[in-house]
């Protein structure tokens, strides 16, 4: 199976980017990562995939004064042709799975949601201060969580995140002292041809070691290939 990942932004993703493509080569995915968002998209609407990764955090960056340092290097605003490349992707059964920060990206595309299930909504969706989250599952009997027991990592449990119509949520994440476990992970099937699934958390590099999250992001990754049905 080909993936290919879209990469980078003001996240510590030197850290995490490189055990996600060793976690995925271990399931026999393998990873071709692209900085450039709109050249890695140029290169997926030329060269299909199988699996089309977002592991990036490129938005506007114009909802806060104090994201105005980074504009110039990482403010993004995605172009109808990377629109139409990801569609497309979708449309021919290529598998979208993203992570943690995928949600926040591309903020100016509405459609995002559909595409991926969820999407920060500025002013609703918040998160506490990086600390011990608990996950908790819904569905043991899904291909992506199956074998996946609930754990803690320390990470950000992403809240009231805007979560698509039709979107399953197959596990849930409490942080600090949230009286609610919120959407962490969630799937899509039928609203495109290819299947699509969302891992809200993934902040650092101590989640991707944990042993429960590598089993749910392979078997995530696993699933938007039809390796795992």
């Amino acid at each position: 199976m080909r993936n290919l990942v879209l990469n980078g932004g003001p996240h510590p993703f030197d850290q995490t980017t490189p055990r996600l493509v060793r976690m995925l080569t271990d399931s026999r995915i393998a990873s071709t990562v692209h900085d450039d968002i709109e050249e890695g998209l140029d290169v997926l609407s030329r060269d299909p995939h199988d699996l089309l990764t977002v592991h990036c955090l490129r938005w506007t960056m114009l909802q806060s004064p104090k994201y105005a340092p980074l504009q110039a290097t990482w403010a993004y605003v995605p172009s109808e042709a990377a629109r139409a490349a990801i569609i497309a992707h979708l449309n021919r059964g290529g598998g979208l799975l993203g992570l943690h920060t995928a949600a926040i990206s591309f903020d100016t595309w509405p459609e995002w949601r559909e595409c991926l299930g969820a999407r920060w909504s500025w002013g609703v969706s918040h998160h506490q201060p990086l600390g011990t989250v608990e996950v908790s599952i819904d569905r043991h009997d899904h291909p992506v969580t199956r074998g996946v027991e609930p754990f803690t990592c320390e990470d950000e449990a992403y809240a009231q995140m805007d979560v698509a119509p039709g979107a399953e949520v197959l596990a849930r994440a409490r942080a600090g002292e949230d009286a609610h476990a919120h959407a962490a992970v969630l799937v899509q099937e039928g609203r495109f041809p290819g299947r699509t699934a969302y891992v809200s958390l993934g902040h650092g590099a101590s989640t991707f070691e944990h042993p429960d999250y590598r089993r749910l992001v392979s078997q995530a990754a696993a699933w938007c290939c039809r390796t795992a049905t």
